[in-house]
């Protein structure tokens, strides 16, 4: 009925890198604007690049590949500035990548990040 705790003694980690640590990660980003039927019209783009790192302690184990996520937006506001209609989509390539990796006393299982996905959005402002 109590908890158990692993404890591994006697080893030595030499020249391994840390988990959870890129040797790259970049972020790129642009936005284009211009009006549009009275009111200002907006593009967005960004891209997200990881190279492969490792989620183990011993920065040895559970490796994730490199991987690149991008995002896309377009949005219009009305000329009062009250309104906005924006189109979305983020990951819009669909790539599958680890968030986390957990192990312990019953075995090892993996968090994937969220699929493409796309939407609508209507805002107000009062």
């Amino acid at each position: 009925g109590g908890t158990s705790y692993y404890v591994q003694t006697g080893v030595t980690l030499r020249n391994v890198t840390m988990q959870c640590t890129p040797e790259f990660t970049a972020n790129v980003g642009a936005r284009y604007h211009t009006t549009l039927a009275g009111g200002e019209f907006a593009a967005s783009g960004n891209i997200y690049y990881s190279s492969k790192f490792f989620f183990s302690p011993s920065g040895t184990q559970f490796p994730q590949d490199k991987y690149a996520v991008a995002s896309v937006r377009a949005q219009w506001t009305d000329p009062s500035d009250h309104y906005t209609v924006a189109l979305f989509g983020d990951n819009v390539t669909n790539k599958r990548f680890r968030t986390q990796v957990q192990y312990n006393n019953f075995g090892i299982a993996s968090v994937w990040n969220s699929p493409a996905t796309y939407g609508v959005e209507v805002g107000v402002k009062f």
